[in-house]
């Protein structure tokens, strides 16, 4: 059967098949398709950008949740309200701390970081350090000698933290970071005779001494026992806001010390000493 016949089946009584135009049928059905196709391809784009600016708008708030540390129940108290919002009114009023004294002077060696000495080549530097019996496996070795030479630190830096005991002890990273930040050897000292200085990372160390962070705030920080549970950032913050041993004390005694950052826990005592 042809295809022109074929299609003749279709047409109602009052129209012969002589009357019926094949091309001129294909033509009206293929433009209908095209329409159709034209009208699938406006929709698609506006689908997708409702898709696509919906997602947006998910990870923007999922972004913004997640840098605030929303996931924590003292981060609701504002918005929601809570029991544990009550118990904070309760904490007791702490009086603020007395500024501390500073650290006490040393007995071992010292350095002027004022000093400056002429360090001359590495291959000088090298030697100087060889004839002063500071180059070999136990002190330095010849790579770490060279690390130190090109942050310029001077022999006389180093023969002190051999004479206080501590070049052995040091990387040359550490080396390098405490003459970059002047650390005293008195600061190192004292930590050291407190126990501190193989507890706490070169980091800390330079943190602690650069926000004047006190021998005696350390003390009490270790006394309550939490000095070996914060680091460098808590202690810091806690000290230069006055927060008191007492005052974490209370916290942890309405069960909410766990549950809140250094930042929650500067911000409570601020408001309730004002």
């Amino acid at each position: 059967m042809s295809q022109k016949h074929r299609y003749s089946q279709h047409l109602d009584n009052n129209h012969s098949e002589d009357d019926f135009d094949l091309d001129s049928y294909l033509e009206e059905k293929g433009g209908t398709a095209s329409k159709n196709e034209e009208y699938s391809s406006q929709e698609e784009p506006k689908n997708n950008t409702l898709l696509n600016g919906f997602l947006l708008a998910i990870a923007l708030i999922a972004s913004v949740y997640w840098s605030y540390d929303v996931t924590t129940s003292n981060n609701w108290f504002g918005i929601f309200g809570s029991d544990e919002a009550a118990l904070i009114s309760d904490v007791p009023r702490v009086a603020p701390t007395a500024p501390l004294p500073p650290l006490p002077p040393s007995e071992t060696a010292t350095f002027n970081f004022a000093s400056n000495s002429d360090l001359g080549s590495v291959t000088d530097y090298l030697q100087n350090l060889d004839q002063r019996g500071l180059l070999n496996d136990r002190l330095l070795n010849a790579f770490e000698a060279r690390q130190i030479y090109q942050e310029r630190v001077p022999i006389e830096y180093l023969e002190a933290l051999n004479e206080a005991g501590y070049l052995s002890e040091f990387s040359f990273v550490e080396i390098n970071e405490f003459y970059k930040n002047q650390i005293p050897m008195e600061y190192l000292d004292v930590l050291n005779t407190e126990g501190y200085l193989n507890h706490f990372s070169f980091v800390s160390v330079v943190e602690l001494y650069k926000n004047d962070v006190s021998l005696d705030y350390l003390k009490q920080l270790e006394e309550g026992g939490y000095l070996f549970d914060l680091s460098f950032v808590y202690i810091t913050e806690y000290y230069k806001n006055g927060v008191t041993t007492e005052f974490l004390d209370d916290l942890k005694s309405k069960e909410l010390y766990d549950n809140l950052s250094f930042i929650d826990v500067v911000e409570l005592y601020k408001a309730q000493e004002n």
